[in-house]
């Protein structure tokens, strides 16, 4: 568990405070990313006619991996970095051609 970051000026470096399992130490880190997973709550919009959608439905959320993909269609709705990232993956991976990117509008 991450207890503490700070940015060390003299060093240009953070320091950061984890514990784990009753154990705590300090890191040093040249960069942070925090991945706070405000995305992992899916949100699946519903769409007119999906009820006669015989295919698979899936948020990116559920997403793998691109093997499971090979010679499908697919059709991913969404515009943001998971939308790009699978598409890659799933056509790195051989699904069909005819790969289409839908941006969702709000």
């Amino acid at each position: 568990m991450v207890e503490n970051v700070e940015f060390n000026e003299e060093k240009k470096r953070f320091n950061l405070t984890w514990s784990q399992g009753g154990y705590r130490s300090i890191s040093e880190f040249d960069f942070i990313v925090v991945a706070t997973g405000h995305f992992s709550i899916p949100n699946n919009p519903a769409f007119k006619g999906e009820e006669t959608f015989t295919g698979k439905y899936i948020h990116a959320h559920e997403y793998q991996d691109g093997k499971l993909y090979k010679n499908k269609r697919v059709l991913l709705i969404g515009g943001s970095y998971s939308a790009e990232d699978i598409a890659l993956q799933c056509w790195k991976y051989g699904s069909k051609s005819g790969f289409e990117i839908c941006v969702e509008s709000e």
